[in-house]
């Protein structure tokens, strides 16, 4: 290949070659430097990229490849290859004679050295052995389908995974976990997939239309969603309760209009280099898009004609981002191609360096362009072999605080120990949590919360949560059970005692009545939700009217700058410091750090504090001179103690199951244990707190959004509006950010930008308060829709979705699940069953995301405004669903060593001269791209 030229006549790439056609160099049209190859014996010696850096390469070779058909070259084939890559840092992959990698050395001659061996048999992976020594071994039927997975070969702690396949398509026909619950699956004779069943016999069911297209689905219930198309361009959605809504396509394929079902019109144009370039919006809102010639987003102009505008390094990285109000946010990068310095909108640096296999060593934060590495504050990371975190040490403060996590064989986290005490964790074999203990006071010496154990079914759904008996209950076990519908959704919660909350669904999965129940089966409290064709909320009724106002205040001076920050609203008037933090109302003062985190918020009345950990998570909070320290499950804290931590006094213990949702309280009242079980509206508002007999001790009503109107009753704990904590300072505490109900919006920018699908950056729940949480503090309009209840098939036209972004297979199996409503999603098993996973909120992640996020350009360039507003799946079919359930199974890593959902480092094609074996492209899902031992199986 020698040139390749886009729709508008551009030359997108030339490349260069040697008398033997094997390419020398390569470049695009736009404003980047060349990649330049150098040969040796017809191998790639080195490769120089735009910013300069060097990958070099030797070989070493026993055999020479006959001639090609036209004689002109001999390739001597490769039994090892070494490259030292940008960083100077080496690696060494060897091959059999069939080219099969059979070893993979990380990091060699450096102290992170990694080696990863392959063994095969007639080209079929047989056997994986990690860098611990673990070996995961695969098993395989007559015609090469994976028929079994296992992890920890040859020990007493080994778990198989195992699937059938049926003989015309060599289709999954079973999947089996470790526990032997097994998935069933069924095609028609073209080999579309009819239906899934489920462990406990619950059917999902899919049609077709004679071109293979899904043209419905029906779950458990027997509850139908419906699609159709155009010249095999998806057309519309209709979910259960008929509400359609359309798209239309150009002769691309390209969506040009969506429309929901209640009539409103977004059009998207796109320009001849398939770019989105402008989105017009229901309203008449014009969004703009523009790009350089390498089609990176050079700037996004909002409805409002207020423009970001970005510059980019010669490798295509970002340099600089610029805000509507011309502040400037620039990144540095290392030779490997990783972030290495950010400097931000105030001028405060936050720099990063990383270890010898490329995983993050140390952050620093709050140096200046005079002392670039004099940070105010580091934080250190220690990684074991695996390539798992086990110690994080935070200097924030002038303090050293050191986090600790141990892990099991198999990579599940068992222990994370802070300076708020040491929460264990133990699981079954298919990897869903068993128990949950708290320990505090020195090295976990004391138990600090009776352990919780869990109960699932044969679906992996959540059937009870038991704490044992112990002090803090007075001596009296504890429960949560769960009851489900067939669509896996959660109809009844019931406490100890038998007080319980029963939930009733529309046919689409929107929460249509709760219902508060003491155990003689007398009302606490009532009520129920009406919806649009949108399907969002438009009425409450019964008691639940009386805890969700249906008003906000009138404010007639609102006003805000071109970065949409505000500057006038209810008589007062604020202020924000470069990088887009409130720092005042002209009688609140709001204090920030150089991570961007609320440190103090001070007025006449209130003088508050906050400190957090090294993930991000608020670890205490100071009102005047009380001091409450918390300690975490994951993102969930789960137990409050006085200001010295695990050396302290416990002040409450809390059962909580997904994220935001807490089950019950317990303290201690005159001596006494006291227990508080909460009660949440769908958007999982605490409405109500009672004794175990069901007697109301608190009650709580909020406007839309989250004002406090009345309380009745007293109680100590924090948890409201949507589950999160009230401070007592007019801010409620999102984890990423903080949320001022009285303007209705956060008061800092959201951390993944426009990458929320929300143009504004300050704005709750794309205004929709009533139908949408953001428990994270970073909005996503798909995890909020699905939070919401609202039918996943119908959102993904509903919100613009462009069908190329689809998985049917997901679509399919989320019709069968049932739509996640708000109560659903808080019960969702995969909330409970991974402690410590959520880390978004984590520091390098925060830090990243300034950066990665910046991936605005790459989220609207190939995404689009469209699939912006959609749940973003990739398109590979229904058969994703058997893949995803192996690599759930916990394959560690392709053939070199890389795990299966990292990107492979990619080369000019002149280099990519094989391919990744069939297992592998079983196990990912769909066909690997072609690959070179040196570009597939070499990855920084």
């Amino acid at each position: 290949m020698k040139e390749v030229t886009d729709p508008n006549s551009k030359l997108v790439i030339s490349n260069t070659y040697e008398v033997v056609n094997i390419p020398a160099g390569s470049c695009s049209s736009g404003t980047s430097s060349p990649a330049l190859n150098n040969y040796e014996t017809g191998r790639v010696k080195s490769q120089t990229l735009a910013d300069g850096s060097t990958f070099s390469y030797w070989y070493s070779t026993t055999a020479t490849q006959p001639p090609c058909a036209g004689g002109a070259v001999t390739l001597p084939a490769s039994l090892q290859t070494d490259l030292i890559d940008r960083r100077t840092i080496g690696r060494r992959v060897q091959f059999d004679a069939r080219g099969n990698v059979i070893k993979n050395i990380a990091a060699i001659g450096q102290p992170e050295q990694q080696t990863t061996t392959f063994t095969y048999t007639d080209n079929l992976l047989t056997s994986l052995t990690d860098p611990l020594n673990r070996q995961t071994t695969f098993g395989y039927d007559t015609v090469g389908n994976l028929k079994t997975l296992t992890r920890l070969a040859g020990t007493a702690d080994a778990v198989v995974t195992s699937a059938t396949y049926d003989t015309v398509f060599n289709q999954p026909l079973t999947v089996t976990d470790p526990l032997g619950h097994t998935h069933t699956l069924r095609y028609d004779a073209r080999g579309n997939l009819r239906s899934v069943t489920d462990p406990l016999g619950h059917v999902t069911t899919f049609a077709y239309d004679d071109q293979g297209l899904l043209i419905s689905t029906s779950d458990a219930l027997g509850k139908t969603s419906l699609f159709s198309y155009a010249s095999a361009d998806p057309l519309s959605a209709t979910d259960p309760l008929g509400r359609t809504a359309k798209q239309l396509t150009d002769a691309v394929g390209r969506v040009t209009t969506t429309t929901d079902p209640l009539g409103n019109t977004t059009i998207n144009t796109w320009d001849a280099m398939n770019r989105l370039t402008q989105v017009t919006d229901a309203l008449g809102g014009l969004t703009t898009f523009s790009y350089d010639n390498n089609s990176q987003l050079l700037s996004h102009t909002d409805a409002k004609n207020q423009t970001t505008g970005y510059s980019y390094w010669p490798t295509g990285q970002v340099k600089d981002k610029t805000d509507p109000l011309g502040k400037v946010e620039s990144y540095l990068y290392e030779p490997g191609g990783r972030l290495k310095q950010r400097t931000d909108r105030k001028g405060q640096l936050s720099g990063v360096t990383y270890d010898n296999l490329g995983r993050v060593k140390t952050i620093g934060f709050g140096a200046t362009a005079a002392n670039p590495t004099a940070y105010t504050s580091t934080v250190t990371l220690t990684w074991d072999n695996a390539n798992r975190l086990t110690q994080i040490v935070d200097t924030q403060g002038g303090v050293s605080k050191t986090i600790t996590r141990a892990y099991d064989t198999l990579d599940r986290l068992t222990q994370e120990s802070t300076d708020q005490g040491e929460v264990n964790y133990t699981y079954d074999k298919a990897s869903r949590r068993a128990t949950m203990t708290l320990k505090n006071g020195p090295a976990g010496s004391q138990v600090a919360q009776p352990t919780l154990t869990y109960t699932w079914d044969n679906a992996d759904r959540l059937t009870l949560i038991t704490q044992a008996a112990g002090a803090s209950n007075g001596n009296q076990a504890q429960t949560v059970a769960f009851q489900y519908d067939d669509a896996n959704r959660p109809t009844k919660t019931t406490y100890t005692g038998g007080m319980s909350v029963n939930t009733t669904y529309t046919d689409a999965g929107e929460v249509k009545t709760l219902k508060y129940l003491k155990a003689d089966g007398s009302v606490i409290a009532q009520g129920g939700y009406t919806y649009d064709l949108a399907g969002r909320r438009t009425g409450v009724s019964g008691d639940l009217a009386n805890f969700i106002g249906t008003q906000q205040p009138d404010i007639t001076d609102a006003s805000y700058n071109a970065a949409n920050r505000l500057l006038t609203w209810g008589g007062k008037t604020f202020s924000h410091d470069l990088n887009g933090n409130m720092t005042g109302d002209g009688v609140t003062t709001y204090t920030w750090d150089a991570r961007d985190q609320l440190v103090a918020v001070n007025d006449t009345m209130t003088n508050a504090g906050f400190k957090y950990d090294s993930q991000g998570r608020r670890v205490s909070r100071t009102l005047g001179s009380a001091t409450t320290a918390f300690n975490y499950d994951g993102d969930n804290f789960i137990q409050e103690l006085d200001a010295l931590g695990r050396s302290g006094n416990i002040r409450a213990n809390l059962i909580t199951g997904g994220i935001d949702q807490h089950f019950m309280r317990q303290t201690t009242v005159n001596g006494q244990p006291s227990m508080s079980w909460i009660m949440a509206e769908a958007n999982n508002s605490t409405v109500v707190q009672a004794d175990g007999a069901g007697n109301v001790q608190k009650s709580f009503q909020y406007t839309p959004y989250g004002t406090p109107i009345a309380t009745t009753g007293t109680s100590t704990d924090s948890q409201r509006y949507t589950g999160r904590e009230d401070d007592g300072t007019g801010l409620y505490y999102y984890r990423a950010r903080y949320y001022r109900p009285d303007c209705m919006r956060f008061i800092s920018e959201d951390p993944i930008g426009w990458a929320s699908g929300q143009v504004n950056d300050y704005a709750y729940v794309g205004g929709d308060p009533v139908s949408m949480t953001d428990p994270e503090g970073e909005f996503g309009v798909a995890g909020a829709v699905v939070g919401a209840g609202i039918d996943l098939a119908t959102q993904l036209i509903l919100n613009g979705g462009n069908f190329g972004c689809v998985s049917w297979g997901s679509v399919a199996l989320s019709a069968g699940m049932g739509a996640i409503g708000a109560i659903g999603g808080r019960l969702a098993t995969a909330a409970v069953r991974g402690p410590g996973q959520v880390w978004s909120h984590w520091v390098p992640a925060r830090f990243f995301k300034h950066v990665t996020k910046t991936g605005e350009r790459a989220f609207f360039q190939n995404r689009g405004m469209v699939c912006g507003m959609a749940i973003l799946f990739r398109r590979c079919g229904i058969s994703c669903m058997i893949p995803k359930l192996f690599l759930e199974a916990g394959v560690i890593g392709a053939p070199d060593g890389t795990p299966l959902r990292d990107s492979w480092i990619a080369l000019p094609a002149g280099l990519k001269v094989e391919r990744v074996g069939a297992l592998w492209e079983l196990l990912l899902g769909s066909p690997a791209a072609p690959e070179s031992a040196i570009s597939a199986r070499i990855r920084e």
